[in-house]
């Protein structure tokens, strides 16, 4: 872009600042509309940068070259835009069948049909068992540094804060303690809710526990990680009552050999052991769906041959 000066140029016919305050009698051959101070100021104003613009000289420099210089704003906001930054700790997703369905029940008085829970050795062992078939090398409750606990001081008193930073026990972690693991029980539950609520029919929600409450706890953890959680899924037996069997007209002994002949399938499902059973094998597909997710990132690989 060159900047070129204009050619037939004629000099303007009104007179300028100078001129003016030379021969004030000018003033008296304005129109009576503009011998009013602010509007003779103004265009006084107007006609004084006209004539600066038409009048400037033009640069001899063949190598003239407008250059846009970024202002300091634009320069400051461009430094600040960085790629974003990945966490230190990584959850690793849970099974979407598990997240909707399980984890959930009521205990108690008023549990018309109360779930059946797995302790805490037999889903452990179950865990342990998984992962170690899938090539993990895992060490048995570690404790790990920087983790928002849970302030078992606070759970009787509205004054202290009802998390504390320090150390946590986890169930399990890889050697270089890249990847954590830990099952969330009844128990686990209780204490990270810091509830105090005395109630003779409890009711668990172990995902929201897991959400709201222990993955805050890796706020503060400066390390890298791999953090899974599993649960347990609280398996509910299915109907118990045999009150929709047809028992009109029948003999009061007959009725519990009718219950016997048509539901005696559905006693055999609802049994503790077949229970158990189903709570197991939901837990395995739990930790299935990780052990996916570790293969899909190559981070079992990576954690094997450490």
């Amino acid at each position: 872009m060159k900047i070129r000066k204009v050619t037939n140029y004629k000099a303007p016919n009104y007179p300028n600042l100078t001129q003016i305050l030379e021969t004030p009698e000018i003033m008296n051959k304005l129109p009576k509309r503009w011998q009013s101070p602010s509007k003779w100021m103004m265009i006084m104003g107007i006609s004084t940068l006209l004539t600066r613009y038409l009048a400037a000289e033009e640069t001899t420099d063949s190598n003239f070259e407008v250059i846009v210089v970024p202002s300091e704003e634009n320069s400051e906001t461009s430094e600040k835009i960085e790629e974003p930054v990945e966490p230190n700790v990584q959850f690793a997703k849970i099974l979407p069948e598990a997240l909707a369905k399980d984890g959930r029940g009521t205990f108690g008085c008023v549990a018309m049909n109360p779930p059946t829970f797995l302790s805490e050795s037999e889903a452990l062992e179950l865990i342990y068992t998984e992962l170690t078939k899938a090539g993990l090398k895992l060490k048995e409750d570690v404790k790990i540094d920087n983790i928002e606990c849970p302030n078992e001081d606070a759970r009787w008193s509205r004054s202290k804060p009802k998390t504390i930073v320090g150390k946590y026990s986890f169930d399990y972690t890889s050697n270089d303690k890249s990847i954590i693991i830990e099952f969330v029980s009844l128990k686990d539950a209780k204490n990270w809710k810091m509830s105090n609520t005395m109630s003779s029919a409890p009711s668990y929600n172990l995902p929201k526990v897991v959400d709201e409450q222990m993955k805050k706890a890796f706020d503060n953890y400066p390390e890298k990680a791999t953090v899974a959680f599993f649960f347990d899924p609280l398996v509910k037996p299915k109907r118990r009552w045999w009150g929709g069997a047809n028992t009109k007209g029948i003999d009061d002994n007959e009725v519990e050999e009718l219950i016997n002949k048509e539901f005696g399938k559905k006693r055999e499902q609802n049994s503790k052991k077949e229970l158990i059973k189903k709570s197991k094998e939901k837990l395995r597909q739990q930790v299935a769906y990780f052990v996916k997710q570790l293969q899909e990132s190559e981070k079992l690989a990576i954690t094997e041959t450490k």
